[in-house]
């Protein structure tokens, strides 16, 4: 065999290899992308088939302990954590009166002042408080022409 021969060889089989070269790349990028979405799609249902048993199994774990002792227990493992507060614990927290949240009002129409939640944000460098009480339900139907209820 002569190396012209030789070279035309290689070049004949560099040619017809050439196409299937490119599906197997793209064959691979199909595989690929089927395996994932198989992926997905196996994740998928274990999330929608144990969801609701893993509720079950935390509300268990979650009423051995008082809520408070869980905020603590999973801040320390650097879990963000928060237990759900009522209304009362909520402004009786120190953060609430540091912040200014409540703010007092005079009421004309009740002769009394109110305590009133002001803006949890801050505009300018300060936080925007309520400049009067709220007006009674009803006070601005008239103005407004018609009446609700």
């Amino acid at each position: 065999m002569t190396l012209k021969t030789l070279g035309s060889l290689v070049l004949l089989f560099a040619l017809t290899a050439l196409p299937f070269a490119a599906r197997a790349q793209d064959d691979r990028a199909a595989d690929r992308e089927a395996i994932r979405a198989h992926i997905d799609s196996i994740f998928q249902a274990f999330i929608k088939k144990d969801a609701a048993a893993l509720r079950v199994e935390l509300a268990v774990v979650f009423s051995q302990r008082a809520a408070a002792e869980w905020e603590e227990v999973l801040m320390a493992a650097g879990v963000p954590a928060g237990r759900v507060r009522t209304i009362p614990e909520a402004v009786a927290e120190p953060q609430t009166a540091a912040r200014g949240l409540l703010q007092k009002v005079f009421s004309s129409e009740l002769g009394l002042h109110l305590v009133v939640p002001g803006a949890a944000f801050k505009l300018n460098g300060s936080a925007p408080h309520p400049s009067a009480a709220p007006r009674p339900v009803g006070a601005d139907s008239v103005v407004t022409g018609f009446t609700c209820g």
